[in-house]
């Protein structure tokens, strides 16, 4: 039995889940998670075929924390600029997943219209000469 095919969705659930995770990562964790909140169960081999997941797997993996010498004082300063951005930023991606969301649901109208109203879906996606 092949493992499922994880939506646009779902991917984007799994690396906000990666990105946002606290405790001990590994990839036994990561499994455990998707199945419990997304219902899905699904290997590490498949979950590794999906580059975007991959990337945040390593770059979670290999974070590291360390001070360098920088003084307290200025460390606070920079989370503090870090944590604005982050939440304007936070809102810019809600903003964008509503639109994708709306385009996504748009598409899928159209293609259930086409599909009742027997139009061939290739005339439609086919470039003008």
């Amino acid at each position: 039995m092949s493992d499922p095919k994880l939506s646009i969705s779902d991917e984007d659930k799994v690396v906000e889940m990666i990105r946002t995770w606290k405790t001990k990562f590994t990839w036994e964790a990561l499994l455990a998670a998707i199945k419990e909140d997304m219902g899905i169960a699904i290997t590490r081999q498949s979950l590794c075929t999906y580059d975007q997941i991959y990337d945040e797997y390593l770059i979670k993996k290999g974070r590291k924390h360390r001070n360098n010498g920088v003084e307290s004082e200025e460390i606070d300063k920079d989370v503090e600029e870090l944590l604005e951005i982050n939440e304007k930023l936070d809102a810019r991606v809600a903003h964008l997943e509503e639109i994708r969301n709306k385009q996504l649901n748009f598409i899928e109208n159209m293609m259930l219209n086409a599909k009742d109203s027997h139009i061939d879906l290739n005339d439609l996606v086919r470039p003008r000469s």
